[in-house]
């Protein structure tokens, strides 16, 4: 068994193995502003006023110990889980927002950048996220194939839905595509047919059928607002957003364990 599935090819991995390798946080990192301690602390406290910036490094005897944060006004000195190495892989970085709202970055064992909230917005992010979702899809269409090889598929799903596909079918035969109705549908269909089937969610690690829906409706808005460029907050928060790719890798997992067996 263990050979039979070392030897298929795993795209989720290949993926994940990319952005491990190749996009890391200095790809969505700004450098960081930073003033010496014993300068003027007003002084500090009007640029950052004047600037909007949040935090700014500060510095004894040219390096970098800590910042200043404008909300509260307190100097604080970084502790070992405020830094990350600037080759820490995007994914990585990702998971760590789960708790925090900043990271710095050291270069050379100096604090030089640092990631906020807000650079989750960044196309380098949008990437690893849209390829994530994308991935799934992909994945979830082969369980349903292999699932509803008799058709059965087509009375779990609203007439609506059904002739929508069947529309997308026919246009797409025109271009002489290879594909089947199956291929047609959209993630809200799959989304149906999975949480119709007791069998199929517990194979993909889904306690109930409420919390798949919950997961797959979180994962068709944020398909969406990466689709339309919009704010990846938007009707939710990036904690939300972190916790639902933690669980997409998680049933992207259980998908290709299960083409596998």
């Amino acid at each position: 068994m263990n050979q039979k599935k070392s030897s298929i090819p795993s795209p989720y991995r290949e993926l994940r193995k990319l952005f491990e390798e190749n996009i890391h946080v200095n790809h969505i990192s700004e450098e960081l502003v930073s003033f010496e301690a014993n300068g003027k602390m007003d002084m500090i406290k009007e640029y950052m006023e004047r600037t909007g910036f949040d935090v700014v490094g500060l510095k004894e005897k040219g390096k970098v110990f800590g910042f200043l944060e404008r909300r509260s006004g307190s100097v604080v000195r970084f502790q070992p889980s405020d830094l990350v190495s600037e080759s820490t892989p995007l994914i990585h970085l990702l998971y760590l927002f789960e708790h925090i709202d900043r990271i710095f970055i050291l270069e050379r064992n100096e604090v030089t950048r640092l990631v906020t909230l807000a650079d989750l917005q960044k196309p380098p992010i949008r990437m690893l996220l849209f390829g994530i979702i994308s991935l799934m899809e992909m994945h979830l269409l082969h369980v349903v194939k292999d699932v509803y090889q008799d058709g059965s598929w087509k009375g779990k799903i609203s007439s609506e839905r059904l002739r929508n596909a069947e529309h997308v079918y026919e246009l797409r035969k025109e271009l002489n595509e290879e594909i089947t109705l199956l291929d047609c549908l959209q993630l809200s269909d799959k989304k149906t047919l999975i949480v119709k089937n007791k069998g199929l969610l517990a194979n993909l690690g889904f306690p109930s059928r409420a919390e798949a829906e919950r997961f797959f409706n979180k994962l068709e808005r944020l398909r969406n607002n990466l689709a339309h460029s919009q704010e990846l907050t938007g009707g939710g928060s990036f904690r939300e957003i972190i916790q639902t790719v933690r669980q997409c890798e998680r049933v992207l997992e259980a998908c290709e364990r299960m083409h596998s067996d």
